[in-house]
């Protein structure tokens, strides 16, 4: 799933009738395929298939994290909403087209930062997006983890963590490579 990628019900439904479990658990990762994992619970039954309405890679990870192969499904449910609810997700991207947004003008083209899937600042540059949008978080982080998209390279990304490094210093930053499109970098906050 993912901005514009976003599955029908169908592909979960088809996906779970042939796959080889007996449960299983839906993390959307995007608020637009919530709604489809609850229509795929609702056709193939809260017995089978449950949710966590999970709504970015932060919270998604998070609940991954919280999941206990001895527990059942009702419990992991459960655990796993309560981590996500921790999560948090700074991101940059670029402007598809011109507009204001909460009486900020946005250019096509250039980037913008969004904390929590909410556009909050432009940047002029992918860095300087970065860590507006995480400075709007906070700057008192453990851990920020940056998955750097298919349209910037690694040198690129490390240049943000290092700027990123700079404000929050107490911070330990990790920089993987995400491959994803749209979304030159999705920052993790923990």
């Amino acid at each position: 799933g993912g901005q514009s990628m976003n599955p029908p019900v169908e592909d979960f439904v088809t996906a779970i009738e042939n796959g080889a479990y007996s449960k299983y658990i839906i993390l959307p990762n995007n608020k637009n395929i919530v709604l489809a994992a609850q229509q795929a619970q609702k056709l193939l039954g809260a017995d089978k298939v449950a949710y966590v309405p999970t709504v970015n890679l932060a919270q998604g990870i998070a609940a991954i994290l919280a999941f206990d192969t001895q527990a059942d499904m009702e419990a992991n449910v459960e655990a796993m909403t309560e981590a996500m609810q921790q999560a948090h997700c700074a991101a940059v991207s670029t402007a598809v087209r011109d507009s204001v947004v909460n009486g900020m003008p946005i250019i096509k083209g250039e980037y913008i930062g969004l904390l929590e899937n909410k556009i909050v600042c432009t940047g002029g540059s992918l860095n300087a997006a970065a860590v507006d949008a995480v400075h709007q978080a906070g700057t008192d982080w453990e851990l920020l983890t940056l998955y750097y998209g298919s349209e910037i390279t690694e040198e690129e990304a490390l240049g943000a963590a290092a700027e990123l490094e700079k404000i929050c210093p107490g911070a330990e930053v990790q920089v993987l490579n995400g491959a994803q499109p749209l979304y030159p970098l999705i920052i993790t906050l923990e």
